[in-house]
């Protein structure tokens, strides 16, 4: 392997004549001068500029172009013919032809000493931790078995370096997308550089080139600085044969280490834990690469038959197999939004197989097989242990801290998931939909004002193509200012920030994608039925989602007949499989079918749904529901059982959920129904403690339920006696639906509640 260093200027004290033209370059060279021009953008040869604006004032030494040409023949060997003509040409004797060939031996010599040093190029700065994005390669070979394989071969070698971090494909598709250019856009050094620019926290590009000569192929890297736009360094290294390219890469990767300064000790000690990373087939390979970045784009269904071809060339490759099990389970039944039943065992027999073949990967690899594996199996403190052990040796893994998310919000840790949330979005930091949901999670935290910086950010982020292909992240972003103004029980300033926005959005080109369920859920919750109502008619969603969105909103106002209505076209939509809008939420169809007296089908949909159950926290969610079902059938002692169990241990972020407060009302009921008013009190506060979480959920039911179990408490304190709680909450129920209908269920209670007491007799 070599590699090339641009020689600096002849000494003053040896002048040398100049070539003083791109022509006279050229035909030194041999060459057209388009040829020497793109060797000088692409390949770094040497030419230089005079210090004045006029185009075109170039000029070359011909003692760094022979060297430059020197270091050029080894990764270039089908040029050698012109190696000799050139020489041959320009030094009519043995002696120049000697000297040439003395030349040629210097420059391979200086570079192979150069070889296991670390060298990080003057003035590229690449600090420990750093971004490099990795181009694709040129492919001069003409065999299609090539494209796409080698930058992802050289990633994956150095991905596994605890030194430098790789920029996933994913994070350049984000910047890809703000540039309104298709995600599979080919990254050459001009893109690749313009990205690095863009994303602001890339520190160095890796590009290169595979060619062919006879059956040797010569592979190049090179190392460009993004913000000069030079190449610092260059290497090459050659494998005899298609079998011997892959492995090629480990030379490459080594030296890329090297290069960007990382110790030749730790690169030796990553290299000695390598036993097999990925596969030795270039074709499996190829498919994999391909079928990885169709996941990253929620393509699933076509992933899962590349993988599939992936596994059948290379049974033993074993990130295949577990990417195969992401790409069966990641597609959602409509119904259920869970994986297909039926191909649950489908999906573990490739997990299996992956974790029984993860002891021949590397460390990168195989930690991130035992997480996925155990996530699979519902074995959540596993998984995490696994995806945390992964993280602490490769910082840079995207989908690690993106799972941890998953997992720790699954067992209920909330705070330690939303570390996780900051993290991915800092990992992506062109991602309006990570950038979105951090600034989310805050609020739900009640950290308002680091929620500000991430919500900044993210409007920086929000384009018309985000927001149509994120609706929903990019309006609850854009309805911030006024549910800021809901969570300090200011409905005056909300009304207005929701009127200002929605007068922006009339004028605009996303006109059709503000009704959607945030919309109504805001007029809910400020009591404003009929806007709500309004808006969620006109919406352009079909199908069982708009007849669910109208059975809400006829629960909220008690119009059983018209929510029984609604709730029966959704099944029929369902059965007749015209829902072409997408599945609704199931456990809130239940929760609806039992209010509005369909049991039938409450049981049947809640047994659809219920199965498979995996984790702790799916459990709790489903002892809800089983708990509302046992209540309804009148089997009063078992469902209150189940309830209070799930009640009191299920996750906070389900507590802000319809089934959570909904179970809450009913429990509260029958104890209230046993002469038990201090547990029906105790239940209903709890159930009253999650507010800041709740007012941003942006859902139909949850806060006119959350809203209703208030009234219901201030009732149950003026029921016993006290009267100044009572009035306490009552006020504040009416400071929050200062706007509402007046006919609002809720208003109407208390102003009964208010002419019974204004009845009683005083003292």
């Amino acid at each position: 392997m070599s590699e090339v260093r641009h020689p600096e200027k002849p000494p003053l004290d040896q002048p040398e004549e100049p070539l003083d033209s791109w022509k006279e370059i050229a035909v030194y060279l041999d060459r057209g001068v388009r040829t020497v021009q793109r060797w000088e953008k692409e390949e770094g040869l040497p030419a230089h500029r005079h210090l004045h604006d006029k185009q075109g004032s170039i000029y070359a030494y011909r003692s760094e172009i022979d060297a430059w040409l020197a270091n050029r023949s080894i990764a270039l060997g089908n040029n050698m013919p012109g190696w000799f003509r050139l020489f041959s040409e320009h030094r009519k004797t043995v002696a120049g032809l000697a000297g040439a060939v003395t030349l040629f031996l210097l420059v391979g010599l200086v570079a192979w000493m150069d070889i296991g040093s670390s060298s990080n190029p003057e003035g590229l700065n690449f600090q420990q931790r750093d971004w490099v994005l990795i181009a694709d390669f040129e492919n001069r070979t003409g065999e299609a078995v090539f494209d796409g394989v080698l930058e992802y071969a050289l990633e994956r070698e150095i991905s596994n370096s605890q030194f430098v971090n790789v920029v996933p494909r994913e994070r350049i598709e984000d910047t890809l997308q703000l540039m309104k250019k298709p995600l599979d856009t080919r990254i050459d050094r001009t893109l690749g550089r313009e990205i690095c620019l863009r994303d602001g926290g890339i520190k160095a590009l890796l590009t290169g080139r595979v060619e062919k000569l006879d059956s040797t192929y010569l592979l190049s890297v090179q190392v460009v600085d993004p913000s000069q736009g030079q190449v610092v360094a260059t290497a090459s290294e050659e494998a005899v044969g298609q079998e011997q390219v892959l492995s090629a890469f480990r030379s490459l990767s080594n030296w890329s280490r090297e290069t960007l300064g990382e110790a030749l000790v730790l690169i030796q000690q990553s290299n000695e834990k390598l036993e097999k990373v990925s596969t030795p087939s270039l074709r499996a390979l190829q498919l994999f690469t391909k079928a990885e970045a169709l996941i990253s784009q929620g393509r699933d269904d076509v992933a899962e038959e590349l993988l599939k071809r992936a596994v059948a060339i290379d049974p033993e490759f074993a990130s295949a197999h577990i990417f195969l099990a992401h790409a069966i389970r990641n597609q959602r039944v409509p119904r259920t939004l869970k994986p297909a039943e039926d191909r649950v065992d489908e999906y573990m027999k490739h997990a299996e197989q992956a974790f029984q073949l993860a002891g021949t990967t590397s460390d990168r690899e195989r930690y991130f097989i035992h997480g996925s594996y155990s996530a699979m199996k519902g074995e959540p403190e596993k998984a995490i242990h696994a995806f945390e052990t992964l993280l602490s040796l490769y910082p840079d893994h995207f989908w690690a801290v993106n799972n941890l998310a998953n997992q720790f919000n699954s067992v209920g840790q909330e705070q330690r998931a939303l570390a996780y949330d900051l993290r991915r979005a800092d990992l992506r930091p062109s991602s309006f939909r990570y950038t979105t949901q951090a600034s989310y999670q805050l609020l739900l935290h009640g950290d308002l004002a680091r929620a500000k910086t991430y919500w900044g950010r993210a409007l920086d982020l929000m384009t018309p193509e985000e927001f149509e292909q994120n609706p929903t992240p990019a309006i609850r972003l854009l309805w911030l200012p006024a549910f800021e103004a809901l969570l300090h029980a200011d409905p005056e300033t909300a009304l207005r920030e929701s009127n200002r926005l929605l007068e922006r959005l009339r004028s605009s080109e996303q006109r059709g994608y503000f009704n959607y369920e945030p919309t109504g859920a805001f007029y809910l919750t400020l009591g404003k039925i009929g806007l709500a109502r309004e808006w969620l008619e006109e919406s352009d969603n079909g199908g069982s989602r708009r007849h669910y969105f109208l059975a809400a909103i006829a629960y909220v106002e008690e119009d059983h007949e018209a929510m029984t209505e609604h709730l029966k076209r959704l099944l029929k939509a369902w059965e007749s499989q015209e829902d072409t809008e997408g599945p609704v939420r199931a456990r809130n169809v239940v929760l609806l079918l039992v209010r509005g007296g369909l049991l039938l089908e409450a049981e049947e949909l809640f047994s659809s749904w219920s199965r498979p159950v995996r984790g702790e926290a799916m459990e709790r969610r489903r002892d809800i529901l089983g708990g509302v079902l046992a209540l309804s059938r009148g089997n009063r002692i078992e469902g209150m059982r189940m309830l209070e169990n799930a009640l009191s241990s299920i996750g906070p972020w389900d507590r802000a959920a319809a089934p959570y407060f909904m179970g809450s009302e009913l429990l509260a009921k029958a104890w209230r129904e046993q002469g038990n008013s201090g547990k029906a009190v105790q239940v209903l506060k709890t159930a009253l403690e999650e507010k800041s979480r709740l007012l941003l959920e942006q859902s139909l039911l949850t806060v006119p339920i959350w809203l209703r179990l208030q009234a219901q408490l201030a009732q149950l304190y003026s029921e016993m006696g006290r009267a100044e709680d009572a009035l306490k909450i009552e006020d504040e129920l009416r400071k929050r639906l200062a706007y509402a209908d007046p006919d609002h269920p809720i208003l109407r209670q208390l102003d009964r509640t208010e002419e019974l007491a204004l009845l009683q007799p005083t003292n």
